[in-house]
């Protein structure tokens, strides 16, 4: 059921043993919540275990902590288990059948159009970052501020808001953010460098192959980037790998629509759509069962890659041609 954030607060506070999950296809804002929560828990004498189906990115390997996901297998003892940033039940993987069984969970999140699924459900939606909410979070557990959790939050947050320049950023977004800052207690480069200013060479080149194969559409308004497995394995890449490709094609300025598709098996393909300005990307994502933000979405499709790909533009044109006619 729907519910308050300081009702949350208190059934954390009540808590012993406490396991947090992230979602499936994991982020900076996702595992910077999940690493930042778990400091906060310790602070309160908490014992808690964080956990993810997924793979790590590489930009996320610096962030404090990062050891603490996955460091073990079971969480049969907890008895609050809390969804961080998981717009859906489906995208905790693995998780998802013993979360959904327990008779006490939590779910804290910023996509908006989801349907709970917690025993006690709060989202903001008007925050681009679930970082954002922890923040909010923190001060309600009468959680001290550190160095490492606020290096955390400000992560998370920079990288959903893409240095606040998506347009979910507002003024909420930039006073909590500011708060972040001055108690981060070192050099705010420190959190930006790794995160957008340094990557591996294999990172480039992979870039490089996606911008040379990128397919144009709708006259250039929408761009499309497509991995298969085959290609994968060639280039010697992992999925995680490829997740930051969609933002530079977005950069090109006739582009208003990014998709972005990596084939994760045979017949089965991982989509992320992006957006510039008003454009509510969502739209697209939800028509194929998926969901997300205005200018980021995502969804998971099934079917022969022809007819999966363009289905992707078709609706992308939809959604840019409603834009343009308002």
């Amino acid at each position: 059921m729907k519910a308050t954030l300081e009702q949350i607060a208190e059934k954390i506070k009540d808590a012993k043993i406490i396991a947090a999950f992230g979602h499936q296809r994991t982020d900076c804002d996702c595992v910077a919540s999940l690493l930042a929560f778990g400091l906060m828990c310790e602070q309160l004498g908490k014992k808690v275990e964080l956990f993810v189906d997924s793979e790590l990115d590489d930009r996320v390997m610096h962030l404090p902590g990062i050891e603490k996901i996955n460091r073990t297998s079971s969480f049969k003892q907890a008895d609050l288990l809390i969804s961080l940033d998981n717009a859906t039940a489906e995208r905790l993987g693995k998780f998802r059948t013993e979360f959904m069984l327990h008779n006490n969970t939590a779910r804290i999140d910023h996509h908006g159009n989801t349907e709970p699924y917690a025993k006690l459900d709060y989202v903001d939606s008007s925050l681009p970052a679930n970082c954002l909410i922890l923040k909010k979070l923190q001060k309600l557990l009468g959680v001290k501020d550190t160095p490492d959790i606020n290096f955390l939050l400000l992560s998370g947050t920079m990288t959903d808001t893409s240095c606040f320049r998506f347009n979910s950023t507002n003024a909420k977004t930039l006073k909590i953010a500011a708060e972040m800052v001055d108690n981060l207690n070192q050099d705010y480069t420190n959190v930006v460098y790794p995160l957008f200013n340094s990557v591996s060479k294999q990172q480039r080149m992979l870039e490089a192959y996606a911008i040379t194969n990128a397919k144009f559409f709708h006259n250039d308004e929408i761009v499309l980037s497509y991995f298969s497995q085959d290609e994968l394995k060639k280039l010697g890449a992992t999925i995680p790998m490829l997740s930051s490709r969609a933002h530079f094609l977005l950069d090109i300025n006739t582009v208003k629509i990014a998709i972005s598709v990596t084939e994760e098996e045979k017949g089965r393909f991982l989509v992320s759509y992006y957006s510039k300005g008003k454009i509510d990307i969502s739209t697209c994502a939800r028509a194929f069962g998926g969901g997300g933000h205005t200018g980021a979405a995502g969804c998971k499709l099934i079917g022969k890659e022809s007819q999966v790909l363009n289905r992707l533009v078709k609706e992308a044109e939809k959604c840019l041609e409603k834009y343009n006619a308002e």
